[in-house]
């Protein structure tokens, strides 16, 4: 069988005496982009957390490619290839769109030092930055600082960065948050693209667009997974109805 992009293992974290994730496990395999929806609370951003290692779980597993990465930090997974976007785009403000995403190919570049050389001014990040920003639709943008950038704009800012740290897999928190109607459907053609060359963890409110791209779905309900498969057979499953979608399901006009 083919190895795992990204695997969960029984990963569980407490809060007190809140059980905010509890015994959750799922895999992603590469070209594979999975959903992952439930309600307000259910601890999708817990589950995330713990996978990105910004959170570390009381109990459990998370493999990168096969690799036990459970007790490295989130920068030295972002290292290996676990890459989050973050639904609140963080960048440099100050800096170009360039020097952005150049910083982002220099810090996953593995040669001692490279650290001490401007990455805007370095060719072998420069290129490769140039060649992101041209194919997330902002080369018009690339002098530009991100600062003055519209937040659509900055979302694909963000999107260049994360493909530039190399990733293996990517963990897509909300992409389409405080995006106009035009600007999703966009948003939605490009992860389309995307999910064929990286494994995908998507989380997202517009359901429409999560049925439209997940090729499976996590449910998770009080930090536990309800129910998973393809996305046709869980919109009718009468429990994830029950628990989550709500009457208007078939419509689509429930939320994650």
């Amino acid at each position: 069988m083919v190895e795992a992009a990204l695997a969960a293992r029984s990963l569980s974290k407490r809060f007190g005496s809140l059980l905010v994730t509890d015994d959750v496990s799922i895999e992603l395999r590469a070209g594979e982009a999975l959903g992952l929806i439930g309600p307000n609370g259910a601890g999708k951003s817990t589950l995330i957390a713990q996978l990105a290692g910004r959170l570390p779980p009381d109990s459990g597993q998370v493999l990168l490619e096969g690799r036990d990465v459970s007790a490295l930090p989130a920068h030295a997974r972002a290292r290996a290839g676990l890459v989050q976007s973050f639904q609140v785009p963080s960048l440099f403000s100050s800096f170009s769109t360039l020097a952005n995403v150049a910083i982002a190919a220099q810090a996953a570049h593995r040669h001692s030092y490279s650290f001490l050389r401007r990455a805007d001014r370095a060719r072998e990040y420069v290129e490769p930055a140039r060649a992101l920003i041209e194919e997330v639709g902002l080369s018009h943008c690339a002098d530009r600082n991100v600062g003055a950038l519209s937040h659509g704009e900055r979302r694909y800012v963000e999107l260049a960065v994360a493909l530039a740290a190399r990733p293996k897999a990517l963990l897509l928190d909300e992409p389409l948050a405080g995006l106009s109607r035009a600007e999703s459907e966009r948003m939605i053609a490009f992860i389309g693209k995307l999910k064929k060359r990286y494994a995908i963890l998507l989380v997202e409110h517009d359901m429409e667009a999560v049925f439209s791209l997940a090729d499976s779905l996590c449910v998770l309900v009080q930090g536990r997974i309800i129910a998973r498969g393809a996305p046709a057979a869980l919109r009718a499953d009468p429990a994830v109805i029950e628990a989550y979608l709500g009457d208007d399901a078939s419509s689509g006009g429930a939320h994650a």
